[in-house]
């Protein structure tokens, strides 16, 4: 199957366009669109979008994914991508904002005794996760996507915070409430490398007593499949931070439709461009969405003890 620069290099030639003229219609530079084709650049999601809607063709077809040349099967979503909406971030409260340039000074030791000091002080662990390493994960990446921070600095706040939390994991479990006999599947989908979202849900899950398996990030649908079918959860949890990701929710859900094994499985999505736009779970399948780690606890409950409307499938 074509890749990424391959796909480029057909539809600009079957187009009969130079990477010249193909530049001047992108606004960029000829030597991008050689670095394109040549692989050793890539472009970012508005660029992978604005090449998609010119050719007319799918981000999958464009990608490689796919051998049909048709426009993107889930419409709609496109459109809180290209808005000036942006997504509305809470102040933050004064623990926050002292974690966060703790730890954007590079003391990951300092962040997680600010954290520990306060779950000792009785802040439970919920407000933690929502208030703290949420919305300042939140804010770390608003400041990369305006340059403010470079990727690195991005990766060990990331990184930090994910460490921080293994460290309240054992506090997280033993104020566990009783089991409550549900299982649920939480993870980021194929493309996606963003795990601390899904994780905190998964985390938050299991002390409100589900049995909740974290698969992690980047998982392709057979693997994903496999795994439902094995464990028999009542619920799985999808993550999706980028536009580029919502085609892959998308395909995973309709896979999942069509086992026929899992008739009365619920799917609850969440990630940024649900939250920008809120009927995207709908156009994909989804029975719910989830805005927060801890909003998705209270989803999850609602969709297992058949509280919530199934949305229209497509």
């Amino acid at each position: 199957m074509a890749d990424f620069s391959t796909r480029l290099r057909e539809l600009r030639g079957n187009h009969g366009l130079r990477q010249k003229d193909l530049a001047d219609k992108l606004g960029l530079a000829q030597t991008t669109i050689a670095n394109y084709e040549q692989s050793s650049r890539f472009p970012d999601e508005q660029t992978l979008y604005r090449i998609a809607d010119l050719f007319g063709v799918s981000l999958d077809y464009l990608m490689g994914r796919s051998e049909i040349s048709l426009p993107a099967e889930i419409s709609g979503y496109r459109q809180s991508f290209y808005s000036d909406q942006a997504e509305s971030l809470e102040p933050m409260e004064p623990l926050a904002r002292s974690y966060l340039d703790t730890l954007l000074s590079g003391d990951r030791e300092a962040a997680g005794r600010l954290v520990l000091e306060e779950l000792e002080r009785g802040r439970p662990i919920e407000e933690l996760y929502l208030k703290v390493f949420e919305r300042t994960l939140k804010e770390v990446g608003r400041l990369w996507a305006e340059n403010q921070l470079d990727v690195g600095t991005e990766h060990f706040f990331t990184a930090s915070t994910q460490a921080i939390m293994s460290q309240l994991y054992p506090q997280l479990v033993a104020g566990a409430g009783g089991r409550s006999g549900h299982t649920c599947l939480v993870f980021a989908v194929c493309g996606e490398f963003h795990e601390v979202g899904p994780r905190m849900v998964a985390d938050l899950l299991e002390r409100d007593g589900w049995r909740c398996l974290f698969l992690g990030s980047n998982l392709c649908n057979e693997d994903i499949l496999k795994a439902a079918r094995e464990h028999k959860p009542e619920l799985i949890a999808v993550s999706a931070t980028m536009y580029l990701s919502v085609d892959s929710v998308a395909r995973l859900i309709r896979a999942m439709r069509g086992e026929p094994s899992m008739g009365d499985l619920k799917i609850l999505v969440g990630g940024r461009p649900f939250n920008l736009d809120p009927e995207l779970w709908k156009r994909v399948g989804a029975d719910g969405c989830a805005r927060s780690a801890v909003d998705a606890v209270a989803a999850a409950k609602r969709l297992v003890t058949q509280e919530a409307v199934r949305a229209p499938r497509r």
